[in-house]
Parts: C-alpha cells; structure tokens; sequence
C-alpha cells in the first residue's frame, strides 16, 4: 500500500491576512477615536469636529460637511492630516490651528496687534490698535477621546481582527 501527501506552504499567505487583520483592527481603533474626539468636541460652529480626520498610509478621511456639527456649510480646504509613511500607523486629529488652544486652554492673555488696517473693528464698533485675548478654560476633546480608545482597544482589535479573518477565508 503506497501514500502520497502533498504539503502545501501558506505560510505567506498567512502572513499577509494577518497583516491586512492587523491593519483593519488599528485603523478600526482610529475611527472610533476619531468619533468619540467629534462627540466630545465643542460645537459652536461645528468647523473643529468635522475637522477631525483619520489617516493611515493607504486610507484616510475626507473632510466633512460641518453642517452636520453646527452651522454651515464651510467651504472645503480644511488641511487634512498629512498620511502616514509606514505600514499599521494611523494618524487621528485635526490640522486646526486653534484647536489647541481648545483642548488646552489658554492660561495666560496676550495682545494681538493689528497688521494691515489701522484699527480693529466689527464694522460698528472700534476697538482699537490692539485687543488682549482672553484666558480660555480647556474644552479637552482628544484626550477623553483617547482615554475611551485605550480603554475599549482589547475589544476593539480582537473584534476587528476576527471579523477581517473571518472574511479571508
């Protein structure tokens, strides 16, 4: 009695399905990040949370309408996040210049200074060659944001990871 057995290699195959896994479960953890930031965010106009975006090398957000966050529409042009050069890496934030300022705070006043006009105004009122910017108390976004993500990631990943395999097979 004879038996032939054919082995067959995958090995490689299974690398690359646990890498592509890899990469949906972080890039998952991302957009729930990005969707608890935009929750938490302040909306006075919207504009910052539509400006929350996520990026990974081969994927990322377009920015939104922010009409869904408040008034609007705003026209396009909001910067996204620049991608990501290396593989499983996921950019979550928002390119806003003041959405520091937003998330921090700002702990001391300073003076803005006009540039190309000689007062400041509204059109009504002056106020002057220069006004103080006030003391903001923080409006934090991103780090509860974070805090929430890094509390779910165990669920988050295994449960990505196992539906992306799931749908390999």
């Amino acid at each position: 009695m004879n038996f032939r057995v054919r082995v067959t290699w995958l090995g490689d195959i299974a690398k690359i399905n646990v890498a592509h896994a890899s990469e949906e479960s972080i890039y998952a953890l991302a957009e729930y990040t990005r969707d608890r930031a935009k929750g938490y965010c302040p909306k006075k106009t919207g504009r910052l949370a539509s400006s929350i975006n996520v990026q990974s090398k081969s994927r990322g957000d377009s920015i939104e309408n922010s009409a869904e966050y408040g008034e609007g529409p705003f026209p396009s042009g909001f910067d996204q996040l620049a991608k990501p050069k290396s593989d499983r890496t996921v950019f979550v934030g928002t390119n806003l210049v003041y959405a520091n300022a937003i998330e921090f705070g700002i702990r001391e006043s300073y003076p803005i200074d006009i540039k190309y006009k000689k007062v400041l105004s509204d059109g009504t009122t002056i106020f002057g060659t220069h006004v103080v910017h006030p003391t903001t108390q923080a409006q934090p976004f991103m780090r509860p944001a974070m805090d929430d993500a890094r509390a779910n990631a165990p669920y988050i990943l295994k449960a990505k990871f196992d539906e992306t395999l799931k749908g390999m097979k």
